[in-house]
């Protein structure tokens, strides 16, 4: 059986993988360049706040897997997002790879 999964959740998955990648290398960067105590707490806060996103789409997508093994019997077939959940993973998504991004350029660059 092939499980189904609706767009923005497929999305949200995606944008999870390569804000997961990227976090590691945030911080790594940071450190080799020496940057003064202010800037490295600063990189941390956000990296954390990521982390904290993260585990909140998590849950979302948790949740809204539940509910369609509820709905349908089977969390194998394709659970439609309810509202929440699909603000969830477009809102926070965003604002995660927005911070990210945005530690990145401090970092090392323009990134896309």
């Amino acid at each position: 059986m092939a499980s189904k999964i609706d767009t923005s959740t497929q999305n949200a998955l995606a944008a999870l993988h390569d804000i997961l990648a990227v976090l590691p290398l945030a911080g790594k960067t940071r450190s080799a360049q020496g940057a003064d105590a202010a800037a490295a707490a600063a990189d941390t806060d956000i990296v954390l706040r990521s982390i904290d996103t993260l585990l909140n789409i998590a849950h979302a997508l948790k949740e809204q897997a539940l509910l369609g093994a509820v709905r349908r019997g089977s969390p194998l077939e394709e659970a439609p997002p309810t509202m929440g959940a699909r603000a969830l993973l477009g809102e926070d998504v965003q604002n995660v790879y927005n911070e990210v991004n945005t530690l990145l350029e401090r970092v090392s660059g323009p990134h896309n």
